[in-house]
């Protein structure tokens, strides 16, 4: 693989949510790099940075939905007042 390091100046013109076009002297497109992230998304990930809702490890969520996932099968079928008491039983349980 090719590497190409950019200046800083050049660094600096990237966008996170716009493509890159990569362009010869005379101003031959060589390729378009599509952007990193969609702005919805960015946005979106800004939003939930800025947010002061608590967070969850990618664990955390997968032992939330085991644990609800056991209740289902003890209980049957769980409305969504349910799967909220649950979610706050298991909360308290990692205090």
């Amino acid at each position: 693989m090719t590497r190409i390091v950019l200046t800083e100046e050049q660094t600096k013109q990237l966008s996170l949510t716009e493509s890159v076009q990569i362009v010869t002297p005379q101003g031959h497109v060589v390729a378009v790099i599509p952007p990193e992230l969609p702005a919805e998304e960015l946005a979106q990930i800004r939003r939930a940075e800025d947010s002061t809702r608590p967070r969850h490890t990618s664990d955390e969520v997968r032992e939330a939905l085991a644990f609800l996932e056991k209740a289902k099968e003890r209980e049957g079928s769980i409305d969504r007042r349910r799967v909220h008491e649950l979610l706050d039983q298991w909360r308290a349980s990692k205090r």
